[in-house]
């Protein structure tokens, strides 16, 4: 039987949250624990609740002051190699995100030739096509990736 689904709302009652932060705080170390037996590399999670006086530091103390002295020991390139903070993060989505979008434009213009090309083969006549379709067209001769470019250019031109 599978667990259901888990709203992430406030939780009211405070035994409630506290139950639950103990439970999920459990969960989480565990996890860390697995990962480094799993895939062999040294971690340390240091968990602080809201109502505790003591960290929760796995897998001890030493361990993780250990772990963290080396890490402040490497050349701060090395260092944020490594990192990933909101920033960096939602770049590299953004940066993403524009690849695929041009990916997408490329995708939508070759679809759209080739409507083009189905059109006129079942009867349409060339003179009913627009400046950019007939340019399209003969740079398809050509080649699909000359004609592609120079539709791109084009637009960046009109859009200047």
């Amino acid at each position: 039987m599978t667990r259901k689904k888990v709203k992430l709302v406030w939780i009211a009652s405070d035994n409630a949250r506290k139950f639950c932060f103990k439970k999920r705080r459990l969960g989480l170390l565990k996890k860390v624990s697995e990962l480094t037996t799993l895939y062999g590399f040294f971690a340390f999670a240091v968990v602080n609740g809201p109502d505790e006086v003591h960290l929760v530091i796995w897998s001890s103390l030493s361990a993780a002051q250990h772990l963290y002295c080396h890490f402040l020991s490497l050349l701060e390139v090395e260092r944020k190699k490594k990192m990933t903070n909101q920033e960096t993060y939602l770049k590299e989505r953004a940066t993403k995100a524009q690849d695929m979008l041009k990916k997408l434009i490329k995708k939508n213009q070759e679809l759209k030739l080739d409507l083009l090309m189905h059109q006129l083969h079942q009867g349409h006549h060339i003179s009913q096509l627009t400046n950019e379709e007939l340019l399209a067209l003969f740079w398809m001769v050509g080649g699909r990736e000359q004609w592609m470019d120079l539709v791109d250019n084009g637009r960046n031109l009109m859009d200047q």
